[in-house]
């Protein structure tokens, strides 16, 4: 990570789960992937403007 105040560093998650209004648990992949593209493009916007060094990784939604 870049230097940034102590303040700044800490481990966190965002994690998202979805509720559809249908009770089906599957979504177009697709639409999903371009979802998620949009909301890291966000997230390093946001960490550009406020001047902070993030780090994103992925991990698996489950054992495998």
């Amino acid at each position: 990570m870049a230097d940034t105040p102590d303040s700044y560093r800490m481990i966190s998650k965002l994690q998202f789960h979805y509720w559809f209004s249908d009770k089906s648990h599957s979504m177009d992949a697709l639409v999903h992937n371009k979802c998620e593209r949009e909301l890291l493009e966000l997230t390093k916007i946001v960490a550009k403007i406020c001047g902070v060094a993030i780090k994103m990784e992925t991990e698996p939604s489950g054992k495998g």
